[in-house]
């Protein structure tokens, strides 16, 4: 159903002018922080967490769009600005001041995962809009600290990190997940187990169909199938940036360069995570599992990129740039 409404999505919005976005950037953040204050009031709380609307039979998680609409608001202010980023009250306390407000009712979701991918997107847009690398010290040290405190906070997140540092002394009980996914893996091998022929979707993995659908992935069809689809979600990141490079308008390079931040992120941050790289959270493998509105969100975002892809400038051979610099040298003479 998801993938219905999102590709249609998809290719709407790779004919809607990227400009738009930038006209109605603060209108869109208004409307995501009364999104996210309405699923705090009327939200339905599903796995230990507050993070959905009910809208008629859909379930529509209002933090997945947050983390897009916050990038265009920033790439709208780093666009309008752009000579003041390398001060600290006009650059990086506004900035700051827009990441804080979604962060903080995103946090009592509760919802860490999402607020570390937030911070860490945040930090990448401050270093690709100019902010001084003392700015970026300063970021990273509050934002380091807060996030520390965060983790250590609830009880629940303190036994993910001791399971993390080792999920095999209490296999039973909190780093269960954790063992079942590197059992998948194991069993995987190279080339897998052959499709629909996995172990550990038979009630032994949770989350097998959203958070850990690269473990099933890799029982199945191998690492050999793991390393081409990380291949594939380099080369689309890849894709997004070479477009943040080669449009010459500020706010869509900064939109682009900012959702394939975005893409990076969440594909290293699950990845890491079923690897038992880093502790186990909540977020999806985009376009893969089954999150409805990650789904939808991210093949918006390849829309947005599909329409400013457009405005491109083709690089040019060395030929021509050859010719074109000797034409420029006989006109001087």
């Amino acid at each position: 159903l998801f993938l219905a409404i999102g590709i249609p999505v998809m290719f709407g919005l790779s004919f809607v002018d990227y400009k738009f976005y930038r006209r109605f950037a603060w209108m869109a953040y208004l409307l995501i922080i009364m999104l996210l204050i309405a699923v705090l009031l009327f939200g339905k709380n599903l796995q230990g967490g507050q993070r959905w609307l009910k809208i008629g039979p859909l379930q529509f998680q209002p933090s997945e769009l947050a983390k897009f609409i916050i990038v265009i608001c920033m790439a709208k202010y780093m666009t309008d600005h752009h000579e003041d980023m390398p001060s600290f009250v006009r650059g990086l306390l506004p900035m700051a001041a827009l990441l804080v407000v979604p962060a903080v009712l995103i946090y009592f979701q509760p919802n860490v995962s999402m607020l570390i991918i937030l911070c860490i997107v945040f930090a990448i847009m401050l270093f690709i809009g100019g902010a001084s690398l003392s700015q970026l010290g300063i970021a990273a040290l509050i934002g380091g600290a807060a996030i520390g405190v965060l983790l250590f906070a609830a009880s629940y997140r303190e036994s993910r990190i001791t399971a993390w540092l080792d999920p095999w002394s209490n296999k039973s009980d909190a780093g269960y997940q954790i063992v079942q996914s590197l059992y998948a893996f194991g069993n995987g091998g190279w080339f897998g187990q052959g499709l629909d022929a996995s172990r550990q979707k038979l009630l032994f993995l949770p989350y097998r169909e959203s958070d850990f659908i690269l473990s099933i992935i890799a029982e199945e069809l191998g690492f050999v199938t793991v390393a081409l689809l990380i291949a594939a979600y380099c080369f689309v990141i890849y894709r997004g940036i070479r477009i943040a490079l080669s449009v010459r308008d500020r706010f869509a390079s900064l939109v682009a360069a900012g959702f394939s931040s975005i893409l990076a992120v969440q594909v290293a941050v699950n990845v890491a995570v079923v690897t038992n790289t880093i502790p186990a959270t909540g977020q999806t493998l985009p376009f893969i599992s089954s999150g409805g509105t990650s789904l939808v969100i991210f093949l918006a975002g390849i829309g947005v990129l599909l329409n400013i892809s457009r405005y491109t400038e083709p690089r040019k051979s060395r030929g021509e740039s050859y010719g074109k610099h000797k034409k420029q040298k006989q006109r001087q003479q």
